[in-house]
């Protein structure tokens, strides 16, 4: 087989590899493409050894060399955090579970947040972390944000709502938009018979 195709089937093999490996992220395999990387890596090695001549054909190697390193590189920082257990896909599905609130996602940045119906303390307490937490990841002030204080100021909020649109029931979002942190009050439409 010729450099050229090599190559070729080096550009397929770092793909499929990308895809596997997103796939176990998500866990949707169970096991992590060690074989298909190390026929990677052996291809990178029998290709590195040989002399190319075309450049249009060297460039392209070593493209897809930076890439297959690239990808490497955030392949090992992913793997690491899922040992430390703070890999944040995990994070998130363990605080869904922990809390009971139903996944949305922010419309600014794509990323996932948490809706919850408040009805007792607990559930408060526990947006209170959610927002704090999702400042912190925006690297907003934290301190003087006291747990009765919001408590408080989302109750009065709260009333207002459901006063202006007449409603009985309201959603709490933690958004995250233009870099900052913020609840979102959402009323709850009645269901007419």
């Amino acid at each position: 087989m010729g450099i050229s195709e090599n190559i070729e089937l080096l550009e397929s093999q770092i793909n499929r590899l990308k895809t596997e490996y997103e796939q176990y992220f998500l866990r949707l395999i169970k096991r992590e493409p060690v074989l298909l990387r190390q026929g990677v890596e052996k291809l990178i090695a029998q290709c590195s050894n040989q002399q190319i001549q075309n450049t249009a054909v060297k460039f392209r190697f070593d493209t897809l060399t930076a890439r297959y390193n690239s990808y490497k590189n955030y392949w090992t920082r992913i793997l690491k955090a899922i040992e430390d257990g703070t890999y944040q896909k995990d994070l998130f599905k363990m605080n869904l579970a922990a809390t009971g609130g139903i996944p949305t996602v922010s419309e600014a940045t794509g990323t996932p947040q948490v809706t919850k119906v408040i009805d007792s303390d607990e559930k408060m307490k526990g947006l209170y972390e959610n927002y704090i937490d999702a400042r912190k990841r925006c690297n907003e002030r934290v301190d003087g944000i006291a747990y009765e204080k919001l408590k408080a100021v989302l109750l009065q909020h709260t009333k207002e709502i459901k006063e202006q649109y007449k409603c009985k029931n309201v959603n709490y979002k933690v958004s995250v938009k233009d870099g900052k942190a913020k609840i979102v009050i959402v009323p709850v439409k009645e269901k007419k018979c």
